[in-house]
């Protein structure tokens, strides 16, 4: 994950100085040019560019975002979307889309949300795991200004409450509560466990 983190800093900053490059070269082409069909061309090479450069900056953006959640979740280990969106003072939407293309991009680890307690399932990142039902009294406990303990590590295999739901659509192994609803870690298919 912190590899892919990692990656995402160099491609977000090689894609906007390719753009730019690409952007800037065919600008002066286009400019010396006589003829009208190339300049469509350079046009289009230039569009090119662009979007090389907005993908850049939104990579970069969300690689920033990776590392703000990482610091809050550290401070606050409840795995709740309402303390990640009050703490980044953003729209709770905001942070779930975030995290979902989080997901979609294999930023985090074995991830999903849970959409009935709104909490983060799984390990965002090496150092963090969550379980849902140490996160809904994590929430509680947050609530009522107690300092709330360390979450531990989901097993692997199904026990108590826990159940390993295989995605539908992906395959991928998601680990979350019995009777819940949540998005896969990998694909963001909504799975139900039963």
């Amino acid at each position: 994950m912190e590899d892919r983190v990692l990656r995402g800093v160099i491609a977000s900053k090689m894609e906007v100085i390719i753009g730019a490059i690409i952007m800037l070269l065919f600008l002066a082409l286009a400019l010396t040019t006589r003829v009208e069909g190339p300049r469509w061309v350079c046009m289009g090479f230039m569009f090119l560019g662009a979007s090389f450069v907005a993908r850049g900056l939104e990579w970069g953006k969300l690689v920033n975002l990776y590392r703000t959640y990482e610091v809050i979740l550290s401070n606050n280990p409840s795995g709740s979307l309402n303390a990640l969106a009050s703490a980044t003072k953003m729209p709770l939407r905001n942070v779930k889309k975030a995290l979902q293309t989080m997901i979609k991009r294999r930023m985090t680890g074995s991830m999903i949300i849970d959409e009935e307690t709104n909490c983060i399932v799984g390990s965002f990142s090496p150092k963090m795991k969550f379980s849902a039902d140490i996160a809904a009294s994590k929430e509680a406990s947050a609530n009522s200004a107690a300092t709330p303990p360390t979450a531990p590590p989901i097993s692997q295999e199904a026990s108590g409450n826990e159940a390993i739901v295989v995605c539908p659509n992906c395959g991928e192994k998601n680990s979350m509560t019995r009777n819940a609803t949540a998005l896969c870690g990998h694909c963001g298919t909504k799975i139900i466990s039963e």
